[in-house]
């Protein structure tokens, strides 16, 4: 009865493992699934299926314990290869997961009104025991775009290379990127991205004033994008509208032809996983691809976001990668009730402010 005893604990240890593995995997969806963790749901998948061969190996074991003779033949014994194998990739796995949560992290940070650091949330999100902060010259800097000058845009500017340069020697760390700073500079920030792609793009809610990662959920609502028509115009505008719409009354006053992709209910911190953070920004880059070459003539878009930082990060990182399939692209900033300051982002005239006076074409 005790050697009985004793089993039953080995074994509800085992299970109670088992369950701690599937309670951190299944209910913690703060990001997408590692390779160390694929395995070990792959592990679990296999240990569950093989549980009849298991509960007959468990009785197999009871009998040799106790010395009795079973009365029946042993030809529907079911293989334990397949519960080694679980085991295995578990082990495999759980080795693996030690690794990853001792690799470094650092992060990205470009400040804006609100000013935090790592150490304001970041690290509780991360769950990183070892992490970096790179942060841009970027604070506050908000109050300044109405009337920023040029000499200023330059200073903030070369602050951002410096601290992407830092940022793209750091390929081998898991590279994480959380900002507020005003668009076009993000945007720029984003088209100086080298190197291994962002592990976690973090946001700040705002209504919980806590710090999130950007999951891997697969179900978001779809950006919608208007038909295309041709027209004359040398300059287009596109607005994209994820936490707030942008409205006519925000883009009057460009005299210009506009393009505008929504979501169906804009709101705060609308884009919540990388799946759907890609989805859309494959969506927008290839919106105005298509744009362009329906309209050969057109020379400059002028970008309006009214979006999260990860959009806009995200979005500089695809203009590299599509730099010859898109003309100019001038991004503003908005101050109520309008976007009137903008950068140049791509080409020769990279870093340039832009006023929508010296842009119209009537």
């Amino acid at each position: 009865m005790i050697k009985i005893f004793g089993l039953f604990i080995v074994v509800a240890i085992l299970l109670g493992l088992l369950i701690k593995v599937l309670w951190d995997l299944f209910l913690d969806k703060d990001g997408e699934k590692t390779t160390a963790e694929n395995l070990i749901v792959a592990a679990v998948d296999i240990i569950i299926a093989s549980l009849p061969s298991c509960s007959d190996s468990i009785l197999q074991f009871l009998y040799d314990w106790l010395q009795i003779q079973k009365t029946v033949g042993e030809e529907g014994f079911s293989p334990r290869w397949l519960m080694a194998i679980g085991l295995l990739l578990l082990v495999v796995g759980v080795i693996l997961k030690v690794i990853d949560a001792t690799t470094s992290c650092v992060i990205l940070n470009m400040p804006g009104t609100i000013h935090h650091t790592k150490a304001d949330g970041m690290l509780k999100a991360l769950k990183c025991q070892n992490c970096d902060e790179i942060e841009t010259n970027t604070a506050n800097c908000q109050a300044e775009m109405h009337g920023l000058s040029q000499t200023r845009a330059n200073a903030i500017i070369a602050d951002i290379q410096n601290q992407m340069e830092r940022f793209n020697r750091e390929a081998k760390s898991k590279r994480c990127f959380t900002g507020m700073a005003p668009i076009p500079f993000i945007i720029y920030a984003g088209t100086k991205h080298r190197g291994s792609d962002i592990r976690y793009y973090l946001e700040f809610n705002k209504a919980t004033q806590e710090y999130t990662k950007l999951n891997n959920d697969k179900k978001f609502p779809e950006l919608l994008r208007p038909a295309i028509k041709t027209n004359e115009a040398t300059e287009i505008v596109v607005a994209v509208s994820t936490t707030a719409i942008i409205n006519e009354t925000n883009t009057s006053h460009f005299n210009l032809p506009v393009f505008s992709l929504s979501l169906p209910e804009p709101k705060d911190n609308a884009i919540f996983s990388k799946r759907q953070l890609n989805a859309y920004i494959n969506e927008t880059v290839t919106f105005i691809s298509e744009v362009c070459k329906k309209n050969s003539q057109v020379k400059r878009v002028h970008l309006l976001l009214a979006t999260q930082a990860c959009f806009a990060y995200a979005f500089g990182k695809s203009l590299v990668l599509m730099q010859n399939r898109v003309p100019q692209i001038v991004s503003y900033h908005y101050a109520a009730p309008s976007y009137k300051v903008g950068i140049t982002i791509n080409g020769s005239s990279a870093g340039r402010i832009e006023k929508v006076k010296e842009v119209q074409n009537v």
